[in-house]
């Protein structure tokens, strides 16, 4: 019965101290995982402004504005 005790005592220390613990670093690697996924689309989406803005064969049929 002590053992019991003890190691139920021990558990919710361990889990009350490695719980915040485990919490912060899953949030952690799930803010990471979307700072990654937002870089990535903006890097899409930039260089499809890009590509929307020059024709495809490089030249524009009125070169007047640009002076």
């Amino acid at each position: 019965m002590d053992g019991f005790v003890v190691g139920l005592l021990f558990g919710i220390f361990l889990g009350l101290l490695l719980g915040p613990i485990l919490r912060s670093w899953l949030l952690w690697r799930a803010i990471e995982a979307a700072r990654r996924e937002a870089a990535l689309a903006d890097a899409i989406l930039a260089r499809m402004d890009q590509q929307d803005d020059e024709p495809p064969d490089g030249s524009y049929p009125n070169d007047a504005w640009r002076s």
